[in-house]
């Protein structure tokens, strides 16, 4: 479980003190770590004056191994009574310099990203409001945190967080210039001086931004956007200013060379694509770049775009091409697309599949499922024992941080042994989407049946995660079939391109609802024209027929006798016209007065469009103060929890 600041607050002084009451023949070392932005140097200040009684020596922003050298050349000079508490981004044994015999009595206090609650805490203290956007914005930085308050008690709204993230991430990029040069800092605000001569330093920022708005990039990447950038300055363009050193940004290092450089970053670390930005940093850059230069964050995906389509058609590696297609879609997914697989927030989770010492797990999380969904619990039981038997390992599940399970998926490849389980959920689907026999022509990929699926933590990326997990799984076995008898599931299906084979015979989980079953061929070049569809938007106006019917009833919402035949009659409770205008006109105000500046706004624009729909789009989002692609997210954002809330009548 992650610590509290509190928490960490106590150990340190603990630790401190503990150092104090030892003797020994060298100095005790207690080293407070950290990632960039978490506040360490105000929590060893503030231990500091809670040990007031101890004499302390602080040595803050040991952030590179000549720092870490430094360090431990000095210590070789104090008395060995002396306690120091040493302040990093990274633990100092991590250090190649650091010595690796026991020299010095060592004691490590990790610093994390605050809990949610502590920042709710310290905006609170602040004098500002505190609501979960403002603390999702910051992801677990009282850097961003500190200045969201600020901004706030200004009257900033959440139409300048754009303007918060820029101020924010120009900061992490002048604190990175610790990890730079020789000589150690010997404090906070005595950095270390840069080398402004090395073309690296002059090109990192805007180089930094890019990976974090391409999620993740390799050396070639990097030169095809050098390359495109000077370009772009030839024709004039203005070449964006660096915070790491004041010289233009104008690209003259060659992009191995960047490369290498921000390789050696505490907020950067490789991954399978190359070089990822870490998680809140990545969210804070990106954003901030697409509001300082959209013109050239817009270059920017374009190519990465363009190099990602060009990778998938040249790998032969199915996990690869999985991961590739993702990140195309964080690329150049419409926004509403985008929305749903990449929400805002900082939030890390991995997925992995379930192992056999998980079972105690996947029997609680599909009793939630069958809770969830309305489902009949001795049948979902009884499709749990087919999993279990005929497609032995098809659970996957989504932790966190603290390897809490939050998610689980089943996802059975077709093949012949897993007959038993498509003939329960495709009934008469199954023989369509079946693999061929061996030597059959037939052609078919043996694709990925998703059968059930259930997230118990509330944040939209932690079910985007899995949402992600499940389509790149799918990409890489070329095909991608959903039995779900779940309607947001199954508008979630339609609105990814899944084109809709039809309903099952049967009400297969006993809750009232058949499931929706749907399939989608991925082989040659059907993957490019899917990826190209989702740039489009095309999908995302694919509705099954429950919104379909939920977008009549809100088009009719202020005439009733026209209600008179929408499907909706048939839910509990809403079984005359009349009642059915009051219940959306009443969810529609409600929404309008939420705690979520999302909802607030959603419910604002149907209230506009709907209720009152005096105006056509354009003019209604200039009335709502919002961009027209904003506007049409947060239309479609409405609808989407309208649907829900009616689904749920269902059961």
């Amino acid at each position: 479980m992650s610590a509290t600041y509190d928490d960490v607050r106590r150990s340190l002084a603990d630790a401190l003190r503990a150092a104090a009451s030892t003797t020994g023949r060298s100095a005790r070392v207690v080293n407070l770590y950290g990632p960039l932005g978490v506040g360490k140097t105000r929590l060893a200040r503030a231990v500091c004056r809670d040990v007031a009684d101890l004499a302390i020596r602080i040595v803050d922003g040991v952030d590179s191994d000549a720092a870490a050298r430094s360090v431990a050349q000095t210590l070789g000079a104090l008395l060995p009574d002396t306690v120091v508490l040493v302040v990093g981004r990274r633990p100092l044994a991590s250090w190649p310099s650091w010595p690796s015999w026991p020299a010095v009595e060592l004691v490590e206090i990790r610093l994390g990203l605050w809990l949610d609650a502590d920042l709710r805490t310290l905006v609170l203290d602040a004098g500002a409001d505190a609501d979960a956007d403002a603390t999702a914005f910051a992801g677990g930085l009282p850097l961003v945190a500190d200045l969201l308050s600020r901004r706030r008690r200004s009257g900033i709204g959440r139409e300048g967080w754009g303007g918060v993230a820029d101020e924010a991430a120009q900061q992490v990029v002048r604190r990175l210039r610790s990890e730079i040069g020789d000589a150690p800092p010997t404090g906070p605000q005595e950095r270390t001086a840069l080398d402004n001569a090395d073309p690296a330093l002059r090109d990192a920022d805007p180089a930094l931004r890019d990976v974090a708005t391409l999620g993740s990039a390799d050396a070639d990447l990097l030169a095809d956007l050098t390359a495109a950038a000077c370009t772009c300055d030839r024709h004039g363009a203005p070449a964006p200013t660096s915070a790491f050193a004041p010289a233009p940004a104008t690209s003259t290092a060659p992009a191995a060379h960047i490369f290498n450089f921000l390789s050696t970053l505490s907020i950067v670390e490789p991954g399978l694509l190359g070089l990822t930005v870490l998680e809140p940093y990545r969210t804070l850059l990106d954003v901030a770049h697409r509001w300082r230069a959209p013109r050239t964050a817009a270059r920017t995906v374009a190519l990465g775009t363009a190099y990602r389509r060009r990778q998938i058609a040249a790998t032969e590696d199915p996990a690869l091409r999985g991961l590739l297609a993702t990140e195309t879609l964080r690329l150049s997914a419409n926004p509403h697309v985008r929305d749903i697989l990449h929400p805002p927030g900082a939030a890390a989770f991995r997925v992995r599949p379930a192992m056999p010492d998980d079972e105690d797990v996947i029997v609680r999380l599909v009793a939630e499922w069958a809770r969830v969904e309305g489902l009949d619990r001795r049948r979902a039981q009884r499709v749990l024992e087919l999993w279990m038997t005929a497609s032995a390992g098809s659970f996957h599940l989504l932790l966190d941080a603290d390897e809490r399970p939050l998610s689980l998926a089943n996802l059975a490849p077709i093949t012949p042994e897993a007959a038993p389980l498509t003939d329960r959920l495709l009934q008469q689907y199954a023989d369509p989407v079946a693999v061929p026999a061996a030597g059959s022509s037939a052609g078919k990929a043996p694709g990925l049946l998703v059968g059930m699926l259930v997230t118990v933590d509330p944040r939209p990326a932690a079910e985007a995660a899995m949402f992600r997990h499940i389509l790149a799984a799918g990409v890489a076995r070329r095909r991608i079939i959903v039995s779900t008898a779940w309607p947001p599931y199954q508008h979630l299906s339609a609105t990814l391109g899944l084109p809709r084979l039809g309903e099952t015979r049967d009400d297969l989980l006993g809750c009232g609802r058949r499931n929706a079953v749907f399939d989608l061929d991925l082989t040659g070049a059907r993957l490019d024209r899917w990826l190209r569809t989702m740039q489009r938007g095309a999908a995302a106006r694919t509705d099954d027929p429950f919104t379909t019917a939920v977008r009549r009833a809100l088009a009719s919402v202020r005439s009733p006798a026209a209600l008179a035949g929408s499907a909706l009659l048939a839910l509990p409770g809403l079984d005359t016209p009349q009642a059915l205008s009051a219940f959306l006109r009443t969810t529609i105000e409600q929404l309008a007065a939420a705690e979520s500046t999302p909802d607030a706004e959603a419910g604002r624009v149907l209230a506009a469009y709907y209720l009152r729909r005096n105006n056509g789009h354009d003019a209604i989002a200039r009335q709502v103060h919002l961009s027209r692609a904003t506007y049409f997210r947060r239309l479609e954002h409405g609808i989407r929890i309208l649907t829900g809330l009616l689904s749920e009548l269902v059961r």
